[in-house]
């Protein structure tokens, strides 16, 4: 039998050095800048000459960049081919591919998969686009804040948030044309009333996006599909039929990949003890 001694031991990473890089890696990725060595050593807890060789390897896997006349470090392109390959077999990127694809196509629109990180960022981990001649590209990998534009609006009405702390969330985001919070607040209601939500002009200018959420078993959110368009080219009664459309892949995937009953999906996960079946940031 394991004393607790050895079961303290087995529970430590095998080779301390990976898990710092590890740990500089997760730092960086969280990152929408760059850090210099003793930040970086910092977050990591590790010592500066430590966190300096790791960062110095690292920077020759190409899995992090180095800027010279800043000397600060930044996440770099090999990590997304190590994605890229982790992506490529994920059940829910293999369910969503090919409708993607062709929603994209008969939509003629942007069609995006996106997670919710543990720093609370939205990041584009699938991408389809139409065959048109003019149309809009997002590169996968992309972040933006959690509760930004159309996806964001699934993520603030199915998460556990207070009012005020979604008003915090929200007066950080960078929107070409800002709506007010209360009119924000207005749209994520409607999100959980309809099960999916738009944005059109308001993060990127010129662009509507419509989105929904993908909902586990318990009703949370860890993932948004998304459809971006030119504004303007679409009447209300067809952006409404293509947020139909999204709705559906949506809940596809809820139900293929998550166990979620496609019936539920318009319906908030559980958020507080001391707010049954309604998100307190919706209390008044």
């Amino acid at each position: 039998m394991a004393s607790n001694k050895d079961a303290a031991a087995e529970s430590r990473p095998v080779i301390r050095t990976l898990a710092y890089a590890i740990a500089v890696l997760r730092y960086l990725g969280n990152m929408d800048g760059r850090a210099g060595v003793n930040a970086i050593a910092r977050a990591a807890h590790i010592s500066p000459s430590s966190c300096f060789n790791i960062l110095k390897t690292l920077v020759a896997e190409d899995l992090v960049t180095f800027e010279q006349s800043t000397k600060t470090y930044a996440i770099g392109l090999g990590t997304a081919d190590l994605a890229r390959t982790a992506l490529s077999r994920a059940d829910l990127i293999s369910v969503l591919r090919g409708p993607m694809e062709r929603l994209a196509e008969s939509a003629n629109a942007a069609v995006g998969l996106w997670r919710l990180s543990s720093a609370d960022r939205l990041t584009l981990i699938a991408f389809s686009a139409s065959q048109s001649v003019t149309r809009i590209h997002i590169q996968v990998g992309h972040r933006q804040p959690a509760i930004a534009g159309a996806g964001g609006r699934c993520i603030a009405a199915y998460r556990p948030l207070s009012r005020t702390e979604t008003l915090i969330a929200f007066r950080k985001v960078r929107w070409d044309g800002a709506p007010s919070f209360t009119e924000y607040m207005a749209q994520v209601t409607q999100t959980l009333k309809r099960g999916w939500s738009s944005d059109i002009d308001q993060m990127h200018r010129g662009v509507t996006t419509v989105a929904a959420p993908i909902l586990d078993a318990n009703g949370r959110v860890g993932h948004c599909l998304s459809a971006s368009t030119f504004s303007g080219q679409r009447s209300s009664r067809a952006l409404s039929s293509l947020g139909e459309e999204v709705l559906e892949l949506a809940r596809v995937a809820s139900r293929q990949c998550f166990g979620m009953p496609a019936d539920d999906l318009k319906q908030p996960a559980e958020p507080s003890r001391n707010a049954p079946g309604r998100p307190r940031h919706l209390e008044k």
